[in-house]
């Protein structure tokens, strides 16, 4: 098709400049599929909007809806590379890459399939549709009118982000990768880059899920792609570093420092070598004390000293007050959390509120498999192989014979997981080594992880 990669108008000659907006291309990346090209017979190939190591990003048109859209190519060029036949095929470079590359494009699949049930999130971009075709992977992404973070503040020659946008913008995008994290996902390149304000309406969107450059960590000449220095915290730098909804709560709350700032906090690896992080009030003074410290405490070296989760982080900043969707949610170590305690009409009593009795119960998830476990009398659920001591037995070699207590409390409508075993056990509030306590509420989860799937449970209280 001979058109204007940027409109999608007629051009009368290829390669000439479009009558309509004046586009005019003059050089393609060269492993780039050609403007015109048509995918899955309804996406017409505009201009490249982004190259990275992992994928080529598009602008198309589709031909059945008359929108624009943006979709991204799985192309991971350490590992394929385009055949040169002329059929567009994309092939691994070897037996040794061949691995590589099908296991990248399933979790380039499943990220894509995950992404597509969360298309109700404001914060993230949408993904529309996802099809394979050439031997690799496409997925059909809203077309996105705006800037990165980042570009922006380079085009408008400003260092720093009023406070304000700078909160709204922290506020927005933590509180849709919070209901991310919920669904076992995450972004893992969170950065000014990654997200950007839209122009004529003034929404912030991530973009840019690194689930597949998680899966380079096995390709060690990868290193240098998988992290953005002063945005990625120390786990992201090994194989074997323990990641988790800590990991994009550092990322943003660098990102944060960098917009407020004006400069990245110092690589994690210069940081481990006793680079000090100045701290975000002697960069800007306007900054209140509660950010600085919500900032100080999210930028922790060890995870485990980190906030656990984005809306532990969030209620840190103060940033939740202003969205109505948000709950401030705080994490809880040495005591309980308190919690409305429930009633209901008592006629007896002449219309007075009566106590309601809590009945606490635990959904356990294990593949296909579904059980409930209402608590006994003493209120504590003992899960382990033992079935002497255990009221939850889990036959697996990986469990611990007494692996874990939950335990609840009535007078707070909340939980306490005691961690037994040598074997950690993985709750929403942060991982558990052995003889470490975490409390729960109603809603929270926790796991048991074995190398045959998750005994993964769910809290409640009716």
């Amino acid at each position: 098709m001979n058109i204007c990669p940027n409109c999608f108008s007629q051009l009368n000659n290829p390669g000439a400049q479009c009558a309509v907006c004046g586009y005019q291309e003059t050089r393609r990346e060269e492993r780039a599929l050609p403007a015109g090209m048509v995918l899955n017979g309804r996406y017409a190939i505009g201009r490249i909007l982004g190259v990275g190591g992992f994928g080529i990003t598009y602008l198309v048109w589709d031909m059945q809806t008359r929108q624009r859209f943006a979709v991204k190519e799985y192309f991971p060029s350490e590992w394929a590379m385009r055949s040169a036949s002329g059929d567009y095929q994309i092939i691994p470079t070897g037996e040794a890459k061949d691995e590589l590359y099908q296991h990248g494009q399933e979790v380039f699949i499943n990220e894509a399939n995950i992404l597509l049930s969360l298309q109700d999130e404001p914060s993230i971009v949408s993904v529309q549709d996802l099809f394979v075709e050439h031997a690799t992977a496409y997925m059909v992404m809203e077309y996105l009118d705006g800037e990165t973070l980042g570009r922006m503040l380079r085009n408008s020659g400003q260092r720093k982000m009023e406070i304000g946008l700078a909160n709204r913008i922290v506020r927005d995008v933590g509180t849709s990768l919070d209901r991310v994290h919920k669904r076992m996902l995450l972004h893992r390149d969170v950065g000014p880059d990654n997200v950007m304000l839209l122009h004529q309406t003034g929404e912030v969107k991530l973009i840019d899920f690194g689930s597949t450059r998680m899966y380079a960590l096995n390709a060690p000449n990868s290193m240098s792609i998988l992290v953005k220095h002063g945005f990625a915290p120390i786990e992201q730098y090994s194989r074997s570093g323990r990641q988790g909804p800590w990991t994009d709560v550092y990322a943003l709350a660098s990102t944060y420092y960098f917009l407020v700032g004006g400069k990245k906090p110092p690589s994690a690896p210069d940081r481990a070598l006793g680079t000090e992080v100045v701290p975000l009030r002697e960069l800007n003074p306007a900054v209140p004390a509660q950010i600085d410290y919500a900032i100080s405490h999210a930028l922790e070296e060890d995870w485990r000293k980190r906030p656990q989760n984005m809306m532990v982080f969030l209620g840190e900043m103060g940033v939740l007050e202003q969205d109505p969707r948000s709950q401030v949610v705080t994490q809880y170590v040495d005591s309980p959390p308190a919690d409305r305690k429930a009633v209901q009409y008592d006629r007896r009593s002449g219309g007075k509120e009566a106590k309601k009795r809590p009945r606490p119960m635990a959904l356990l998830q294990f593949g296909n498999r579904k059980t409930w476990y209402r608590f006994e009398q003493d209120r504590t659920l003992a899960i382990g192989r033992n079935q002497n001591v255990c009221n939850v037995h889990l036959q697996h070699a990986q469990v611990g014979r007494h692996h874990c207590d939950v335990e609840f409390d009535a007078a707070n409508r909340c939980f306490l997981v005691t961690n037994h075993s040598a074997n950690r056990t993985y709750t929403s509030r942060g991982i558990l080594e052995k003889g470490e306590q975490a409390w729960l509420r109603r809603g929270d989860w926790f796991y048991i992880w074995t190398s045959e799937g998750r005994y993964l449970f769910y809290l409640e209280v009716e």
